[in-house]
């Protein structure tokens, strides 16, 4: 049985023959100081494979927490233990034996599962798998290529609408950001959200929006008569740092004039409840031409 066990090691080390094995890793994202688990997935051809051994090599910020990685099922060995080494400054050798020779079971799926854990301040990088070998229980070593695969951190993208949470969400660093859709609320119009990142940058994004009374030309939350006079300043010149302009065109023709002052006169005696686009026109069907 010794015999048999060290020609295993010889076959690690010694003549490999043509891979028709593959490693695959999905990528993985972590939370800044925090850890994520990521599966290392086995595609095999040869039914007889009962070792292995792998060299990790980890971007800066970003190490293993031994505590947390394990065989998976489909080693069928109960004996068989999974042990990692520090063999440079952030590579990690990965070995598992099987000592009485029983073979990985199955032809897909997770291998091993390892728990990464980052720094603070790590954001990005690349982690690469190589030296990967098997060994069969005859002896034959099998030399799959390199895998290699980004390593990401995840950052809150929230957006505020009002002062309130309206969503949240965890997006990596560096992918792309798609905003929302803008919110509606029957009676006022949203004011477009504020600037946001074509990517997700590498701290929390806040994004912010609010609604607007239509026609509160003036943004004190309500409309009146200072509202029309607003509009009529803005005519003439006089814009207030005040002025909302995105609810000044009460009439919705498309532009800010006379008109939209006095439509909000009209709603103010009462003509029509709402300065809504839907009421207006409602009430403009109405009005004698």
């Amino acid at each position: 049985m010794m015999k048999r066990l060290l020609s295993i090691f010889a076959a690690l080390c010694g003549v490999l023959v043509a891979p028709a094995e593959q490693l695959s890793v999905e990528a993985p994202v972590l939370v800044a100081s925090s850890s994520a688990a990521i599966e290392i997935a086995l595609s095999n051809e040869h039914a007889d494979l009962v070792a292995f051994q792998m060299d990790l090599t980890l971007p800066e910020g970003v190490g293993i927490d031994k505590a947390g990685c394990a065989l998976s099922s489909r080693i069928m060995d109960e004996e068989q233990v999974l042990t990692i080494g520090r063999i440079e400054s952030n590579t990690y050798r990965v070995t598992s034996t099987s000592f009485s020779l029983t073979p990985i079971s199955g032809t897909g799926g997770t291998l091993v599962t390892l728990k990464l854990a980052s720094t603070a301040d790590f954001v990005s990088g690349q982690a690469t798998i190589s030296n990967i070998l098997f060994s069969t229980a005859s002896s034959q070593a099998v030399k799959l290529s390199d895998v290699s695969f980004a390593i990401n951190t995840l950052y809150t993208l929230t957006y505020l609408v009002d002062g309130k949470i309206y969503k949240t969400s965890s997006v990596a660093y560096g992918t792309a950001i798609t905003p929302e859709a803008a919110p509606t609320k029957d009676g006022y119009i949203f004011s477009g959200w504020s600037e946001i990142p074509e990517t997700m940058p590498a701290h929390d994004v806040v994004v912010t929006g609010r609604f607007y009374l239509y026609g509160d030309v003036n943004g004190n939350d309500g409309v009146d008569i200072g509202d029309a006079v607003s509009i009529v300043n803005y005519l003439v010149g006089k814009e207030s740092s005040s002025f909302v302009e995105k609810t000044a065109d009460t009439n919705h023709n498309g532009q800010i004039d006379i008109g939209d002052a006095v439509t909000i006169v009209n709603f103010l005696v009462g003509k029509t409840d709402s300065l809504s686009p839907q009421a207006v026109k409602a009430w403009d069907e109405k009005e004698p031409q």
